[in-house]
């Protein structure tokens, strides 16, 4: 029976993205036995100029319907870093995408269908996190709003997600937020600001109203 579930895991898996993004492409640099998995219709863009950093792996276009033409995106920038320390599973459906010149560091991550990750500055996701569906995750605003001096007045501000902290359905996490181990994102909330550890965040903005304790 494990034969057969790993047989049907290889037959899902793009044996030309496979190739190209582990043996033959100088800015993804890999721990020993370590590699990225892109699923059929799983799309890879990186710059000449970004760097992909994996400690561990990283399967893109996870979890997809069968004979389905569903995508998941992968895009690094120009002088945008990723590092992967701990795997990382992205949905079919689903975003990663680092700017120019931004950084995202990230530990062991599911990141459900049609969530959301773009970074546009510096920002770092722990271990041991769950991204409900249709999530949006932005550190930056992508666009400049000008004060009466010419000064922007909307820059990205760096954000965190703890250890152990699971988002709920359609939540939004915005620039600058901060959110502590242990922390759970009721569903539709939107964080602007700190979330404090081992709480429950509910509302617009997200406020932590009670202590919880969920299990791994």
């Amino acid at each position: 029976m494990n034969k057969i579930r790993k047989l049907r895991k290889l037959i899902g898996l793009n044996p030309f993205q496979f190739l190209r993004w582990n043996y033959f492409s100088s800015n993804v640099i890999r721990d020993k036995g370590i590699y990225i998995f892109t699923n059929w219709g799983g799309s890879i863009d990186i710059d000449k100029t970004a760097k992909l950093i994996l400690h561990d792996n990283l399967l893109v276009n996870a979890l997809k319907y069968k004979h389905s033409g569903e995508e998941a995106f992968l895009l690094l920038r120009d002088g945008a870093e990723l590092t992967i320390n701990g795997s990382v599973v992205l949905a079919s459906r689903s975003t990663l995408q680092v700017q120019k010149d931004a950084k995202l560091s990230m530990g062991r991550t599911h990141i459900n269908h049609e969530a959301s990750i773009i970074i546009g500055g510096d920002a770092v996701i722990g271990d041991d996190i769950l991204i409900s569906r249709a999530v949006k995750i932005f550190d930056s605003d992508f666009h400049k709003v000008i004060d009466d001096d010419g000064n922007q007045t909307n820059l990205p501000k760096p954000m965190r997600i703890g250890n152990h902290v699971w988002i709920g359905l359609g939540a939004i996490i915005l620039r600058g937020s901060q959110i502590g181990d242990g922390a759970v994102v009721s569903a539709g909330s939107v964080v602007m600001g700190r979330i404090k550890e081992g709480t429950n965040a509910v509302g617009n903005p997200a406020r932590s109203f009670s202590k919880i304790k969920w299990e791994q």
